[in-house]
């Protein structure tokens, strides 16, 4: 058995503690990244209303969690080699008569689909697994 000087466990600690800080951090802007995406990557309506359009998308993709941003990344903005081109571009009624929409996606083949998003449901479990090992209801 080998006996571990206190200044050794310290060092150790600190360094596992740094790690696990930075792979944290890496995990927290790639959900940012995210967020940013699926906010931004699509809107439409009524000229006058797009500013308050794209706030609620904004503030609508800050309450979600990371497994919900990856399904709705996936669903809306990454797809296969089949492109849906209708936005929904008409306003209800608009006095003003005028309408904006805009989309953009990531079209890839199906096995860089499949791959991609075997990669990002790996990135929700590392990160669900890793946060939640510190978590523990009282």
């Amino acid at each position: 058995m080998t006996i571990t000087s206190d200044d050794t466990l310290q060092t150790l600690q600190h360094q596992t503690q740094r790690l696990l800080g930075r792979c944290l951090l890496l995990l927290q802007q790639y959900e940012r990244q995210i967020k940013a995406i699926v906010a931004h990557q699509e809107i439409s309506g009524p000229f006058h209303d797009l500013e308050e359009i794209q706030a609620a998308r904004i503030a609508k993709t800050a309450r979600n969690t990371l497994g919900t941003l990856v399904a709705d990344l996936l669903e809306s903005y990454i797809g296969t080699d089949e492109i849906d081109e209708h936005v929904d571009a008409s306003p209800e009624s608009s006095d003003n008569g005028g309408s904006f929409g805009m989309r953009i996606g990531l079209t890839l083949s199906d096995a860089d689909f499949a791959k991609t998003e075997n990669e990002l449901k790996e990135l929700v479990l590392l990160r669900n697994n890793l946060v939640h090992r510190f978590y523990r209801p009282t």
